[in-house]
């Protein structure tokens, strides 16, 4: 996307989160059959990117996450589908235990996986966050 003001060549940002409960990690099935992390676009009312995962866990899980406990993992360029490219940002949380989750209209299953049970259709950048998340 080339920004009208600038001419800069623009790539949109999604914020990715991994949610930790022990030996477990919060998944979404999307419409693409893939296994995926909760996340999604900044909203213009969230005042950091902790702010954005935070919002996003809840509208995609209903669990609840304080903003003090979330923290930056790293960022990778990604293409989701082919001529499509997004800018990553992973952010970190870690819940006592696995609170079920309730699914939401962007995912038709949410669920724990143990991490010694990932499933094979998750991209491998959200295995890498994972795994960032799992030593940090």
């Amino acid at each position: 996307m080339i920004e009208e003001g600038t001419g800069f060549y623009a790539v949109p940002g999604s914020v990715k989160a991994v949610l930790l409960a022990k030996d477990n990690v919060l998944l979404g099935l999307n419409d693409r059959g893939e296994w995926e992390l909760p996340g999604g676009w900044p909203d213009r009312e969230d005042a950091s990117l902790a702010d954005t995962a935070v919002r996003e866990i809840k509208e995609e899980s209903g669990l609840e996450v304080p903003t003090s406990e979330v923290e930056l993992i790293g960022a990778e360029l990604w293409h989701p589908v082919p001529d499509r490219q997004v800018t990553l940002i992973a952010m970190s949380a870690r819940l006592d235990h696995a609170q079920p989750p309730r699914p939401s209209a962007e995912h038709s299953d949410v669920r724990w996986f143990p991490l010694a049970e990932i499933p094979t259709n998750l991209p491998q950048v959200y295995r890498r966050f994972i795994d960032a998340a799992v030593i940090s």
